[in-house]
């Protein structure tokens, strides 16, 4: 999947290839969704793939255009530093929602098994390859980290929302 994604999005732009990573978007969008299951109205899997399949999309979208952009007019960048951009919307209630949804997630993630914990954070925290992390974590191969990223990932998503849907 990652390879037609990624050949799809790169056809005719051999210079985004440089510039962008589907499977960090993909990454990017997945934490998006840990932060805000609000967003998401299904009641199946099918729905839930189906939600996170058009979020990949519309996300990859506006990366190309953005990267497009750029090389358009070089003088065009965007060196925000995360920490200091706050939410202009932001109140005492949706920080207080924040809070619980990390805590939510700290209890989901203590169920998890120490190597599963261990990818997690390598990959999503340290920003590790998977090649690294394969190494440091006993797994065959960079592929094979990458693959059981993927299914670790989809199982904490998953739980994620289980435990909202309850709590609502």
């Amino acid at each position: 999947m990652h390879r037609l994604l990624a050949s799809d999005v790169r056809r005719g732009r051999p210079w985004l290839s440089a510039m962008l990573s589907t499977g960090d978007v993909v990454h990017e969008v997945c934490l998006g969704v840990v932060r805000d299951f609000e967003g998401f109205r299904g009641g199946s899997e099918q729905a839930f793939v189906a939600y996170l399949a058009r979020l990949v999309r519309n996300r990859l979208i506006d990366s190309v255009r953005h990267h497009e952009a750029s090389r358009r007019d070089s003088r065009r960048t965007t060196e925000l530093d995360a920490g200091t951009v706050t939410d202009p919307h932001a109140t005492p209630s949706t920080s207080s929602a924040s809070r619980d949804d990390a805590e939510l997630l700290r209890t989901i993630l203590a169920t998890f098994p120490e190597r599963d914990r261990a990818l997690l954070r390598g990959r999503l925290e340290d920003h590790e390859p998977f090649s690294v992390l394969a190494k440091s974590l006993d797994y065959a191969s960079g592929d094979s980290a990458r693959k059981a990223f993927a299914v670790v990932q989809a199982r904490l998503l998953a739980r994620l929302h289980t435990a909202k849907e309850s709590t609502q």
